[in-house]
């Protein structure tokens, strides 16, 4: 199982500035919601980050600020390796 995580609309988030869309001061509190049993921890193939999901009431989620704190694009897989 992979996960792919591709910000839309960067034009309008950024508001004309000439940047990557990534770091926290983009993303604030944005948060990807997960599926149920997708997992709780996940490796960032691209950075090689290792990114834990936090509890919501709604199930797990990933802070966009965290997941694209390096790279705008995320490909994620299971840090304990499943697949």
């Amino acid at each position: 199982m992979m996960i792919v995580a591709v910000p839309r609309l960067c034009a309008r988030l950024l508001k004309g500035e000439a940047r990557l869309p990534s770091g926290a001061d983009l993303w604030k509190d944005t948060r990807i919601h997960l599926s149920d049993g997708m997992g709780k921890v996940f490796c960032n193939t691209f950075t090689g980050a290792r990114l834990e999901t936090e509890a919501h009431q709604s199930g797990s989620v990933l802070a966009a600020a965290e997941l694209f704190d390096q790279c705008p694009v995320a490909l994620l897989t299971p840090a304990n390796g499943r697949a």
